[in-house]
C-alpha cells in the first residue's frame, strides 16, 4: 500500500511540475504571503463548472492526469465561505502555494467526490477545519502544508481511500490533528503535529491498511488513536508526551495491527506484543501494549509522559508490579482482560492511575500516588478486588468530576483499606450501560474530598459491627457509645450515628479515625501540611479563589508571607489580593484583586517557611522533617479556560430527507459531556407530539463525546421532525452549558423504503495501479440483505468470472458495507470489471437502483472497473550468495541482478553496505545488472549486510519488491561473512507434528500444528510467516510457545472441514532472535478424516422407530397375557382330541367337517411345534 501511494504521489507531483522533496530542494520559488493575489472563495461543482472557471481564471493545465489544472498563489479570506471547495469532478488538479485564513466556522480547503488531486505547500490558518476530505475522494495527496489554529480538525477524512498525508505541520488544533473515518489504504508520514487538545492522529471505525510512519507527535492528549480499525501499520514514529491508544469490542480490532519497536514515546521504544504466553518483561519501554496474552509478568517499568503507560486488551493472568508512572494520561488500562494482578506501583501526576474496562476478577493491591483526575476508575467490570491503595488528588476541587473511586455499571467488586484524599468525589457509583450493584466498600479512608461519597443504594458500605465501615473526614458525629446499635456508653472508634451519603445510601458504622488496621486510638500529632488545595485542571473560571485546607491551625501571617502565584511572566503575592482564614476549619481563601487571564497556566506556591501556631515548619512531603526546600514547598498548577461545548455533527443531518425511520439518532460533541444532562436535554417532535430520552435507550462512546439514541418505536414515515438539545440543560463534564444555547436540526423521513443505491466503491471506479492483493468494497446507502448481495456479486478479467464463493465476505456499518477479499491475488497489469446485479436487495425488499434514477428496474445492474498495477521489479540473484562464508577480504566487487531495467539514480541512492565500505556503482546489461566495485578491502572475520531500499525503481517508476510478496516498496538485503568469522547457524525447522500427509481430526481442540526450531525464534515474525489453509480459505487460531522460543503450537479456532486437504506454510520471512531469516518457504499438508454419513433425518427416523417398537411391544405384552392363556388351553385340548382320534403329533388334522373352527386354529398353531413355555420365562411374549 505504501509503495503504491508513494508511486501515485510521485507520478502526480512529477506531472504537476513539483517534486516530493519540497520547494527548497526542488528549486521551486514559493511566493511570500504578501506576493499572493487576493481572491474570493473558490467553489467548483462538477466537471463543466471546473472547465468554465479554469478558462475564466486562466489556470494552467487541462485537467488531465498528465496536465492537471493548477490553482495557485492566492490569498483567500474564508470568512464568507470555504476557501476552496471542489466536488463531483473526475478532473485532475493541484492546489499549491495558497494562503487560506480566518474562516471561523468555514473550511480552508474542502474536497468531495473527487479523484487525482494534490494540495501542496499551502498555509491554512484560523478555520474550523483546515483540509476536509469528504465522501468518495480517492488518490489525493496532501503535502508540505502548514495548518494552524483550527477550531475542530486540521485534516478530516471520511469514506475515502488512497490518501497520502505527508510532510505537513499541524499546530494548535482544538479537536484532532488528523482524523480518518471509514477510509482505507492511506499513508500518513513525516508530519509534525503538536499541541492538539485531543488526538494527534485518530483512525476510527473500519479504516483498514493505514500506514503511519516517521511522524513527530508532541504535546497531544493522545498521539495515535486506533478505534475499531484493522490492519494498520505503525512504525518509526516519535511521540513526545503522548502515546498510542487502541480500543474495540472485538479481538480483530487489536491483534491485526503491526506496531514495531521503531516507535518511541519520550525516547523509549513502544512494545506491542500479541498472542504470547509465559513472558517475563523487565526491560523499560515508553509504552507497553499487550493483546491476547496470558501468564505474563511485567516489572521495573519507569514510564514518563504519554497517554497510556501499559495497555492490556483481551489478556489473562498478567502481573504488573514494582513499576512507576509519572505525567501520564492513564497509568494502567485494561480492556476485556481478566484474572490479572497489579501491585506495588507508584503514580505521580497521572490523570488516572487505573482504568478497568469490561474486565473481571482482577486484583489491584498496594499501589499509591497522585492523580489529576481519577484514582481507580472501573467501568462495566465485575468481581474485582481493590485493596491497600492510596491516591491523592494533587490539583484539588475545581477540576470537575474527578473521583478517587469511580465505579460505573459494575457489580460485586470489593474496595477495602484504601486511602482516597483531595478529590471532588471520594467515591462515585453510577449506572452506565450496565447496573452498578452489590459492591462492597469498607475500611477505606475518604479524606478532604469535596463530596466524600455519591452512592447508589444497591451497594454495601460497611462490614457490619464491630468491623465497621469507612472513615469520612467530613463526618461530624461523636463517639460516646458502642455496640451494634451504638446505645451502650463507651467509645469504640465508630461514630454513634450513621454517615449519610449523597444519593440515599448510608454507612451505618463510620470510623472516627482513618483506618490503620485497628479501630480505637486517636491520630498521632504531626507537622503542618496542606490537605488539599484548589483550583485545579484546565477549565478554571477566571474569577476563582485560591483555597488551601490545612491539617491544623496555621500561623496565618507566615502563610501570607510564604504565598505567591505566577503565569510565568508576572508573579503576584498576598499584597495583590485578600486572605480569609478560618481557625475552626483550618481553611485559607485568597481572592485576587483582579480576575485571572483566559487560557493561562498558573503556578501557585507556599514556601516551606510557613508554620503552624507553635512554630512547626511546613512538612508537605510528610517526612516528619519540615522546612526542607524544595520538597516541603506546597506547589501546584491550573489552567484557566472558558470554552463551552458545541455539537460537531448529528445523524440525521440538518436538512436531510429520505431518512430511514428505523435508524438511531447520533450526536457528536466537541468535548466530554455530562451524560445525564445531555440526555435530559434531548427531545424531538413532529409538531404534534414530543418525545424524549425516555422513549428509547441511549449509549455513549468511551470518551463520552458521542451519544447514540435508539428509539423504542420507529419514526413515522413521510414526516418532518425537529430535534433539539436544550442549551440550558446540556453541560460538559466541567459544568459549562452548550455554546450558543439551544441546538436544533430538522429532517424528514422517507414515505416508503427507497431503492438502495451504491454510493461508492473500493477500488474506486476507474482506479489504476491497484494492488493485486486488494479487497473489493461496495458501499450502499441502505442496510442490505446480505444473502442477496453476495449472490448478486461477481468480477471478471474478461476471460474468467469469479463470485463471492471465491473469497471471504465481511459486512460492516449495519450491513451497508460489503467487503470481499479474493482468495487468490489478482493478476498484475490487468483490467477488471466488478458487477452488482439488480438482484441485490435492501432489508426492506427493494432491489438495487443501479443507474440511480430512483426506480428499481429489472435490468438495473451496477458495474465499475479498475486496473491492477504493473509487476514490480525484484532481485533475481546476487554474489556473494546469501550467508556465504569465507568471502576473501580482497573481494573486488559485489554483483546484484534485477528482473527489470532499473532507474540508475534511484538504485544508487538506495543501496548501502554495512559496515560502511566505499564503492562505485557500475550498471551493465542495459540497466539490469549492478556491480558494486569495492574501493577498499573488507574487514577480516566480519558480517557484511548489503541493503537495497524499497525506493529503488525501474524505468516505469515501479518500486522494488524486496521481499517477493508482490508489494512494491520493500527493501532487499542479504549478508555474507568474510574469512575468519565463526558464522552462527541460521534458523531451520528440525521437527513438525503431525508428520506430512497425516490424517487429522476436525474438532476444535482435537488437533494442533507443532513446529520445532534449532534456534530461539522471533515469535512475531514466525506467526506472521505462518499460514494454515485449505484450497478456499485460511484458518485462524491461537499460538503458544515454549519458554525457550524454540517450539510453537498452532491451535485452530474453528472446526475443520471433513475429507479436506489443509496446507501448512512457513514463509522465508520467519526469523530467529538474531534476525536471521529461515530462508526458503516450507510447506506440508494434512488430510482430515472422512465424515460418517449419518444424516440428522436418519437419526430421527431411527429414534422414532425404536420408540415405536417399544410402544408396540408393550401393547403386545398387555394383549398377550390373556391370549396366551387361551392358546394354552386350546392347544392342550387339541392334543387330547388328536390322541383320542389316534393321530400322531406331527400328522395334520383332516377336515371332517365336525369341527370347522378348529382347523384354521390348528393351521395357525402348526407354525410352532412346541409346547407352551411358562409365562415367567418370556414376560414380553416375544
Amino acid at each position: 500500500m505504501k509503495a503504491m501511494l508513494s508511486m501515485l504521489l510521485a507520478a502526480s507531483l512529477a506531472l504537476g511540475g513539483i517534486m516530493l522533496v519540497g520547494p527548497a530542494e526542488s528549486g521551486e520559488v514559493v511566493p511570500s504571503i504578501t506576493a499572493l493575489t487576493p481572491h474570493t472563495p473558490i467553489i467548483i461543482v462538477g466537471d463543466a463548472d471546473f472547465i468554465a472557471q479554469a478558462t475564466t481564471e486562466t489556470w494552467s493545465g487541462f485537467g488531465t492526469p498528465g496536465d492537471p489544472y493548477v490553482i495557485e498563489e492566492y490569498d483567500i479570506d474564508s470568512t464568507t465561505g470555504n476557501g476552496i471547495d471542489i466536488s463531483k469532478t473526475n478532473l485532475s488538479f493541484i492546489i499549491r502555494n495558497n494562503y487560506l485564513h480566518d474562516g471561523g466556522v468555514n473550511v480552508g480547503i474542502r474536497l468531495s467526490e473527487v479523484i487525482n488531486g494534490t494540495i501542496f505547500n499551502c498555509t491554512i490558518e484560523g478555520n474550523e477545519k483546515g483540509i476536509d476530505i469528504q465522501t468518495n475522494c480517492h488518490n489525493i495527496s496532501i503535502l508540505n502544508n502548514t495548518i494552524l489554529n483550527t477550531s475542530q480538525y486540521s485534516i478530516n477524512m471520511i469514506f475515502s481511500s488512497y490518501i497520502n498525508i505527508r510532510n505537513n505541520t499541524i499546530e494548535n488544533s482544538q479537536v484532532y490533528g488528523v482524523y480518518l473515518y471509514h477510509s482505507d489504504d492511506c499513508e500518513i508520514d513525516n508530519n509534525t503535529i503538536s499541541n492538539t487538545s485531543s488526538n494527534a492522529l485518530w483512525v476510527e471505525y473500519n479504516c483498514t491498511n493505514v500506514e503511519i510512519w516517521n511522524n513527530h507527535l508532541s504535546n497531544n492528549s493522545i498521539g495515535i488513536h486506533l478505534a475499531e480499525t484493522m490492519y494498520e501499520h505503525i512504525h518509526n514514529n516519535t511521540l513526545v508526551d503522548c502515546s498510542i491508544h487502541i480500543r474495540g469490542d472485538s479481538l480483530e480490532y487489536w491483534d491485526t495491527h503491526k506496531i514495531d519497536l521503531s516507535n518511541t514515546v519520550n525516547g523509549k521504544p513502544v512494545s506491542f506484543i500479541k498472542n504470547q504466553t509465559g513472558l517475563i518483561i523487565q526491560d523499560e519501554f515508553g509504552e507497553l501494549i499487550l493483546v491476547n496474552c496470558s501468564n505474563v509478568n511485567i516489572s521495573n517499568q519507569n514510564m514518563t509522559g504519554g497517554s497510556n503507560g501499559i495497555l492490556l486488551g483481551f489478556c489473562i493472568n498478567v502481573n504488573i508490579s514494582n513499576s512507576s508512572f509519572s505525567n501520564i494520561g492513564c497509568g494502567i488500562l485494561t480492556d476485556r482482560s481478566n484474572d490479572n494482578c497489579f501491585q506495588r506501583c507508584v503514580f505521580n501526576n497521572v490523570q488516572t492511575a487505573f482504568l478497568i474496562v469490561r474486565s473481571n476478577n482482577n486484583s489491584v493491591l498496594n499501589n499509591s500516588g497522585q492523580t489529576t483526575r481519577h484514582g481507580l476508575e472501573i467501568m462495566s467490570s465485575d468481581y474485582n478486588i481493590f485493596k491497600n491503595n492510596t491516591f491523592n488528588h494533587n490539583n484539588s476541587l475545581n477540576s470537575p468530576f474527578d473521583r478517587g473511586l469511580y465505579i460505573q455499571g459494575s457489580k460485586n467488586n470489593t474496595f477495602s483499606d484504601n486511602i482516597i484524599s483531595n478529590f471532588e468525589f471520594g467515591v462515585d457509583i453510577s449506572d452506565g450501560m450496565d447496573i452498578s450493584a452489590d459492591n462492597e466498600i469498607y475500611h477505606n479512608s475518604f479524606i478532604n474530598n469535596q463530596y466524600n461519597g455519591v452512592w447508589f443504594f444497591r451497594d454495601s458500605f460497611d462490614n457490619g459491627y464491630p468491623l465497621g465501615g469507612n472513615y469520612w473526614s467530613d463526618y461530624s458525629g461523636t463517639d460516646h457509645y458502642y455496640g451494634p446499635n451504638q446505645n451502650m456508653i463507651g467509645i469504640d472508634g465508630i461514630g454513634d450515628v450513621g454517615y449519610l451519603i449523597t444519593g440515599g445510601a448510608i454507612d451505618n458504622y463510620p470510623l472516627m479515625q482513618p483506618y490503620t488496621g485497628q479501630l480505637l486510638g486517636p491520630d498521632t500529632a504531626q507537622a503542618p501540611f496542606a490537605l488539599n488545595y484548589t483550583p485545579n485542571g484546565t477549565a478554571v473560571l477566571i474569577d476563582t479563589d485560591i483555597t488551601i485546607t490545612w491539617n491544623e491551625t496555621m500561623n496565618w501571617t507566615s502563610v501570607a508571607n510564604a504565598f505567591n502565584y505566577t503565569d510565568g511572566i508576572t508573579t503576584w503575592t498576598s499584597a495583590n489580593g485578600t486572605w480569609v482564614h478560618d481557625d475552626v476549619t483550618n481553611v485559607s481563601v485568597y481572592t485576587p484583586a483582579l480576575p485571572l487571564a483566559y487560557e493561562t497556566l498558573y503556578t501557585v506556591a507556599v514556601n516551606c517557611t510557613a508554620t503552624d501556631i507553635i512554630g512547626n515548619l511546613l512538612d508537605q512531603d510528610l517526612s516528619d522533617v519540615g522546612g526542607q526546600w524544595p520538597q516541603d514547598v506546597l506547589t501546584w498548577e491550573f489552567m484557566t479556560d472558558d470554552e463551552a461545548p458545541y455539537v460537531i455533527y448529528t445523524q440525521p443531518a440538518d436538512g436531510q430527507f429520505d431518512v430511514d425511520p428505523n435508524k438511531p439518532f447520533k450526536i457528536m460533541f466537541s468535548e466530554r459531556m455530562n451524560r445525564t444532562s445531555a440526555e435530559a436535554a434531548f427531545s424531538y417532535t413532529d409538531g404534534n407530539q414530543t418525545w424524549n430520552i425516555t422513549d428509547g435507550s441511549a449509549y455513549w462512546n468511551l470518551e463520552q463525546t458521542e451519544m447514540t439514541f435508539t428509539l423504542d418505536l420507529p419514526l413515522e414515515t413521510n414526516t418532518s421532525y425537529t430535534a433539539e438539545l436544550d442549551g440550558n440543560i446540556a453541560k460538559d463534564i466541567g459544568g459549562k452549558l452548550l455554546k450558543d444555547g439551544n441546538y436544533t436540526w430538522n429532517f424528514m423521513t422517507w414515505g416508503a423504503p427507497p431503492a438502495p443505491r451504491i454510493t461508492s466503491t473500493y477500488p474506486p471506479a476507474g482506479a489504476f495501479n491497484v494492488n493485486v492483493n486488494t479487497y473489493i468494497n461496495v458501499i450502499f446507502d441502505s442496510s442490505m440483505d446480505t444473502a442477496s448481495v453476495e449472490g448478486a456479486f461477481n468480477y471478471t478479467d474478461g476471460t474468467t468470472v469469479w463470485t463471492a464463493s471465491n473469497g471471504t465476505v465481511d459486512w460492516f456499518s449495519e450491513n451497508t458495507i460489503f467487503s470481499f477479499q479474493p482468495t487468490e491475488k489478482l493478476d498484475f497489469d490487468t483490467d477488471y470489471v466488478v458487477r452488482m446485479s439488480s438482484d441485490a436487495m435492501s432489508i426492506y425488499g427493494m432491489t438495487l437502483d443501479g443507474n440511480q434514477n430512483g426506480v428499481s428496474e429489472a435490468d438495473d445492474d451496477y458495474a465499475f472497473g479498475f486496473a491492477t498495477t504493473a509487476e514490480p521489479p525484484v532481485v533475481l540473484s546476487h554474489y556473494p550468495t546469501p550467508s556465504q562464508t569465507g568471502v576473501p577480504t580482497d573481494l573486488a566487487a559485489i554483483y546484484i541482478n534485477f528482473s527489470a531495467v532499473m532507474n540508475l539514480n534511484s538504485v544508487t541512492s538506495a543501496i548501502s553496505i554495512s559496515p560502511n565500505t566505499p564503492f562505485t556503482s557500475v550498471f551493465t546489461g542495459g540497466g539490469r545488472n549492478l556491480t558494486l566495485v569495492l574501493n577498499s578491502g573488507l574487514q577480516e572475520g566480519a558480517e557484511y549486510r548489503i541493503t537495497v531500499l524499497g525506493t529503488a525503481m525501474d524505468l516505469g517508476g515501479m518500486k522494488l519488491d524486496g521481499n517477493g510478496d508482490g508489494w512494491p516498496g520493500d527493501k532487499f538485503s542479504f549478508v555474507f561473512y568474510t574469512e575468519g568469522v565463526e558464522v552462527p547457524e541460521g534458523p531451520k525447522i528440525v521437527a513438525i507434528f503431525p508428520l506430512n500427509n497425516a490424517t487429522i481430526p476436525v474438532g476444535v481442540g482435537e488437533f494442533y500444528v507443532g513446529i520445532s526450531f534449532n534456534n530461539p525464534m522471533n515469535r512475531t515474525s514466525v506467526e506472521n510467516a505462518f499460514s494454515f489453509k485449505n484450497a478456499s480459505e485460511a484458518v485462524n487460531g491461537t499460538f503458544t510457545w515454549s519458554e525457550t522460543s524454540r517450539s510453537m503450537k498452532f491451535l485452530p479456532a474453528t472446526q475443520l472441514a471433513y475429507n479436506t486437504t489443509y496446507t501448512v506454510t512457513l514463509s522465508g520471512t520467519a526469523k530467529d532472535e538474531g534476525g536471521r531469516s529461515i530462508g526458503n518457504s516450507t510447506s506440508w499438508q494434512y488430510i482430515t478424516v472422512t465424515e460418517e454419513k449419518t444424516s440428522d433425518m436418519m437419526d430421527w427416523l431411527m429414534y422414532g422407530l425404536i420408540i415405536g417398537l417399544l410402544i408396540l411391544t408393550t401393547m403386545l405384552y398387555m394383549a398377550n397375557r390373556s391370549l396366551r392363556r387361551d392358546l394354552k388351553r386350546t392347544r392342550v385340548k387339541l392334543k387330547r382330541l388328536k390322541r383320542q382320534a389316534g393321530i400322531k403329533d406331527d400328522e395334520p388334522v383332516k377336515n371332517t367337517g365336525e369341527d370347522d373352527a378348529a382347523a384354521p386354529e390348528k393351521d395357525l398353531l402348526d407354525e410352532t411345534d412346541q409346547d407352551v413355555e411358562p409365562e415367567e420365562s418370556d414376560p414380553l411374549g416375544l
